[in-house]
């Protein structure tokens, strides 16, 4: 998953909460299974578009789940769209497309009962400009879930990265430069200022779908669903 004003790589949890997750016990990240949670608890949408969505796992697990729902997943790597649409086309998932689309700009057609991005935000520098974006696809009574960086995430990825040492620099300097925007400060979020930029009341995502306490729900890495 790429996105404009980012570089390649995985969640924030996926990298600096990597030690952690990895010696938790319980399944791995059921993602797809807590989104399937929230369509019950908000209604089933008529349309989800999942931006930022690399391999699109979530999106085929779900397409097959929901044949009456129309998915879309929007990935800014052109090779990583073309992946995704031969392997709908394989598995018959006349309700799942893919298309080019980025943040933070979006610029891309339709709205959406929800719009869902996880793991992408991390990467943006102007992710208030990302945040808008991501709000007006969405429809009218339609939800926002997203995850995003706060000051614990930061402080947790800075203390990640001294303590790896020196024996992996070029690895280090990759990672440095993955997560700069967080690192800098610049995509640093709170409740408050998600509300403050939407202009509306976001709520925790991980709370609305009962989300067991994993490494992956823990205070830096929040997730939260906002209504429109």
């Amino acid at each position: 998953m790429a996105n404009e004003g980012t570089t390649d790589g995985d969640a924030f949890w996926a990298v600096a909460a990597g030690e952690r997750r990895d010696g938790a016990n319980g399944d791995p990240f059921p993602e797809a299974d807590l989104l399937d949670r929230f369509f019950r608890r908000i209604g089933e949408p008529a349309s989800v578009a999942s931006v930022g969505c690399g391999p699109a796992s979530v999106c085929f697990d779900l397409a097959a789940r929901y044949p009456t729902i129309e998915f879309r997943g929007y990935d800014a790597v052109g090779a990583v769209v073309d992946a995704n649409r031969e392997r709908a086309a394989e598995c018959g998932l006349e309700n799942l497309s893919f298309a080019v689309g980025a943040i933070p700009d979006l610029a891309i057609d339709g709205r959406f009962d929800l719009v869902y991005c996880y793991g992408a935000l991390h990467y943006v520098h102007d992710v208030e400009r990302a945040l808008r974006a991501l709000y007006e696809r969405v429809a009218p009574r339609g939800c926002l879930v997203f995850n995003y960086p706060n000051r614990l995430t930061r402080g947790h990825l800075r203390r990640d990265l001294g303590e790896r040492g020196t024996d992996a620099a070029s690895s280090l300097e990759e990672l440095r430069e993955r997560f700069a925007p967080v690192l800098d400060g610049a995509n640093v979020l709170s409740y408050r200022r998600i509300a403050e930029v939407l202009g509306a009341r976001p709520r925790s995502y991980w709370s609305a779908v009962d989300a067991p306490v994993e490494p992956w729900t823990a205070r830096d890495n929040p997730c939260v669903y906002v209504r429109k």
